[in-house]
């Protein structure tokens, strides 16, 4: 393995042990973008969770944002640090059980942190939070696993692919839905993890991951018909960050560990037209993490060749414009959120190891 750099060395103990999460956003059908309009993403300053971590997790709900589990520097985490946007008070709970590498979604006022684990164990547990009350219950997935991803089709969350005990991959997919509480399972087209998730147009797109080489499959379930189809990126790659609003599902950086390769790759697949165009970030890196706020689509931070960057590369998708700004510290398989027009970008690995920072980023009209 060539490529220098500490995030490339956290990349090899990803595929034989840890993961260094890729994006950790909880993607969902985008909103109206006409009406959530912005014309500027600025970088408004920074707060702190009570405890650095990497590996954790972000969900919103209602006014709270969720980041939970995570790496420490003395092992695993259960905390939960919860930010209040109507009071911008930051308080504290816990997980039923310390984890990494787990997955988080929100649906109906439900916040569900899924999984979870590392080279040593993994879990199948789900802790449920009730946005309003924070009163916590808990479920299962049908198999125990971590590195998963999760995607948001109307009232269902999907959890899909990941790595199970024994380091074996995982092709399953547990759907949660949200209306009825009652769990089923589907499978994608491959076992894979460390894949990146996003969902436009009633469908929730699982792109790329790692299989024993990397992977440039896309899968697509439609929740209209709940089918499934598949797609491919133009190169295969793990680390991966996805979001999309509009019309626009874009897939963007992450890495070929068989090449040797940080991959600045963006992909971009038009719903309404059904073709694939390609572009690039302003900076080659993986394991950053992706989100859309109205017209937006951010992408933060991950590892660039010489380590952890603060480079926030973003796509304007009614103007087909990218800009890029720094954030105040470098975040690299951070957590990410968004509550109305800001976005929290928390924890991961900095230049000097791991993180509390929240950076936060704010959209203006």
């Amino acid at each position: 393995m060539k490529i220098n750099g500490k995030g490339c060395l956290l990349f090899a103990i990803t595929i034989f042990g840890l993961q260094i999460a890729c994006k950790k956003s909880h993607p969902k059908s985008p909103e109206n973008v006409d009406e959530n309009t912005f014309a500027t993403v600025t970088s408004t300053g920074s707060s702190q969770l009570s405890e650095a971590r990497a590996d954790l997790s972000g969900a919103s709900s209602g006014n709270k944002i969720m980041f939970a589990g995570g790496t420490t520097a003395s092992g695993i985490s259960s905390t939960v640090d919860i930010y209040d946007v109507g009071t911008g008070l930051w308080t504290v709970s816990q997980l039923s059980s310390p984890r990494p590498n787990l997955a988080g979604a929100a649906v109906n006022n439900k916040v569900l942190f899924s999984g979870g684990g590392n080279a040593q164990f993994a879990s199948n547990v789900v802790d449920i939070f009730d946005a309003g009350s924070l009163a916590k219950s808990k479920a299962q997935l049908s198999v125990a696993r971590y590195s998963l991803v999760a995607a948001i089709v109307g009232s269902k969350i999907l959890f899909a692919g990941g790595t199970t005990s024994g380091s074996v991959y995982s092709k399953t997919v547990d759907i949660y839905d949200g209306n009825t509480g009652f769990w089923s399972t589907a499978q994608l087209s491959e076992a894979r993890t460390l894949l990146a998730s996003t969902v436009s147009s009633n469908k929730a797109f699982f792109g790329g991951g790692w299989t024993t080489l990397p992977s440039k499959t896309v899968d697509i379930y439609d929740g209209n018909t709940g089918t499934w189809a598949t797609g491919l990126l133009s190169v295969a790659r793990s680390n991966l960050a996805a979001a999309s609003a509009g019309t626009k599902v874009i897939f963007a950086g992450g890495l070929d560990l068989i090449r040797d390769q940080i991959l600045g790759t963006v992909d971009i697949y038009d719903t309404s037209t059904g073709t694939w165009s390609t572009a690039s970030l302003s900076e080659a890196r993986y394991s950053l993490s992706a989100i859309a706020v109205g017209n937006k689509l951010i992408f933060a931070g991950g590892y660039k060749k010489n380590g952890p960057s603060a480079t926030v590369d973003i796509y304007d998708v009614n103007t087909g414009v990218w800009s890029a700004i720094k954030m105040t510290d470098a975040h690299a398989g951070a957590a990410i959120a968004s509550l109305d027009n800001k976005v929290f970008v928390a924890g991961g690995y900095n230049a000097t190891g791991l993180s509390k920072t929240v950076d936060i980023l704010t959209l203006s009209k």
